[in-house]
């Protein structure tokens, strides 16, 4: 008897040491909370479809006033290899917005005056119980060979551990190499963390301490990468923390249409969006949009030779991406080949219109600094409908657009609006133009949109003029995303406003085909 009591303790004081240990090693480098395998995922219960009830406490996250308005749209996509890909909006024969109901908060599973089950849920109409089926182009859920890229970036480990749930939606278990020059830190912690990176996230991620500031760092990543290259490596990143590639396998397929990247010299990349800018540090590529090198580039201006001269020719306080593009340009005859698909968003304040636009995304930068969007619930739709699903804008026959995973948009049947592209027919916008609801940098640039098509008009024309929120258009924002095992729940809410108005919500679930 006491010889098994000494084995209990002695397993339980490793559990606890294991434990500990494991404690120790996420300190002070910590992952955020990223999607759980499909195995581990919640179901809708009730909320599926055919049931159709409204949970209330589904919602309870998104602090809605009481009562709201819901109403509930079940989308499932039919996947077909002759569908097209680009285009830049499909017309659906069906309404996106289905009968609403009207929720009381009170009597949901927190209200004090009953904890009823059958009060928790609201049953839904008809409407909103039917699934309407729309046609998508067939898609591989395998992520997609990215052995051939390596992928460069200067950040700091907190700023790193943020990035990480947008930088696993495009590159884990893809064989994608990420070099990140790190300030110095503790070597076995990072060690520890870059290993916790690679088996539990499949993120090939090398972390590298270097001395110097962030930009110091960043303009040394040319001889960095050059020392990582690997066999397969064909193409070389230059990135942001920051910088979200909605899909890589699109992104690959892109740079298949240029040279062979291992017999030809390449620069490619994306601009500011600012004609400004441009005016002032001339025309180059930026690190949030991506500049992108062949290997045998970046092989020429790592030598010795090179190198030194471009350090000699160029200050060492010059921004990193600048410092590139004139390596490149003054001491190869190299030119950059601009992309309008790689975006840099120097745009602030509402950029919906972009978002909303229809336009080819291949990377995306700013999404969580001068404006706010939220990619990870972008992401979540690729496994449902495939990686061109996010931001793909259908015109249903309620004269409402969904631009997937962004927005939902109602026109009014009728406009009297003048000079904003406007059918007097139908209500609806021209939706080949985008909408100018942003502007360039405040201070910077005089404000108007005579001023912000100047700007502009080189990377984002055509341009309609902005529209009044509330008469000639309703919007409803993403406010939050969820993963099931049936598929994926988005909440788009348009808020009831300081008037007493009650807020109104469109939940849209994709299910899985």
């Amino acid at each position: 008897m006491k010889r098994r009591l000494i084995v209990v303790a002695t397993i339980c004081s490793f559990l606890l040491i294991v434990l500990l240990f494991r404690n120790y090693l996420r300190s002070p480098v910590e992952t955020q909370a990223l999607q759980p395998p499909r195995s581990f995922l919640p179901s809708l219960g009730a909320e599926s479809q055919p049931s159709c009830y409204l949970d209330h406490s589904s919602l309870s996250l998104y602090k809605l006033s009481s009562p709201y308005t819901l109403s509930r749209k079940y989308l499932r996509p039919i996947q077909k290899l002759s569908h097209k890909k680009y285009i830049s909006y499909e017309e659906i024969d069906a309404d996106l917005f289905t009968d609403q109901v009207t929720v009381d908060n009170d009597s949901g599973p927190d209200s004090k005056s009953s904890n009823n089950d059958a009060q928790a849920k609201t049953r839904l109409p008809p409407s909103s119980c039917a699934t309407t089926s729309i046609v998508v182009p067939a898609f591989d859920s395998q992520p997609p060979d990215g052995s051939s890229i390596l992928m460069g970036m200067a950040t700091s480990v907190d700023r790193f551990k943020d990035s990480i749930p947008h930088i696993v939606q495009w590159a884990a278990h893809t064989g994608l190499k990420i070099v990140v020059s790190l300030e110095e830190q503790n070597s076995v912690k990072i060690s520890t963390f870059e290993a916790r990176l690679r088996t539990e996230y499949g993120l090939n991620v090398h972390f590298i301490a270097r001395p110097g500031d962030w930009n110091a760092r960043a303009g040394d990543l040319v001889p960095l990468l050059a020392s990582q290259l690997e066999p397969e490596t064909k193409w070389v990143f230059f990135v942001d923390d920051d910088t979200y590639f909605p899909s890589l396998r699109e992104l690959q397929l892109f740079l298949s249409h240029h040279p062979d990247p291992l017999e030809e010299s390449q620069m490619i990349g994306g601009l500011t969006e600012s004609h400004q800018s441009i005016a002032e540090a001339g025309i180059l590529p930026l690190g949030g949009a991506g500049i992108i090198l062949s290997r045998p580039l970046l092989s020429t201006i790592a030598s010795p030779a090179i190198w030194e001269a471009c350090q000699a020719k160029i200050p060492t306080n010059q921004a990193s991406d600048y410092k590139i593009s004139r390596c490149v340009t003054e001491l190869t005859p190299v030119k950059l080949t601009p992309s309008p698909y790689l975006h840099q968003l120097d745009l602030f304040s509402d950029a919906s219109g972009f978002y909303e636009s229809g336009r080819r995304m291949l990377s995306l930068h700013h999404w969580k600094s001068w404006h706010e969007t939220d990619v990870v619930a972008l992401g979540l739709l690729k496994p449902v409908c495939g990686d061109l699903c996010p931001l793909k804008r259908w015109k249903f026959r309620d004269n409402s657009v969904l631009t997937n995973g962004y927005s939902a948009v109602r026109y009014p049947t009728t406009s009297s609006a003048v000079g904003k592209d406007i059918n007097a027919t139908d209500g609806m916008p021209d939706l080949n133009k985008m909408e100018m609801t942003f502007h360039t940098e405040p201070g910077r640039f005089e404000e108007g949109a005579s001023n912000n098509w100047k700007e502009l008009s080189h990377s984002l024309t055509p341009f309609r003029l902005k529209l009044d929120e509330g008469t000639e258009k309703l919007s409803w924002r993403l406010r939050g995303a969820k993963e099931y095992v049936e598929g994926v729940r988005h909440i788009y809410v348009r808020p009831g406003g300081e008037h007493g108005n009650t807020d109104n919500v469109l939940d849209v679930i994709w299910l899985h085909e």
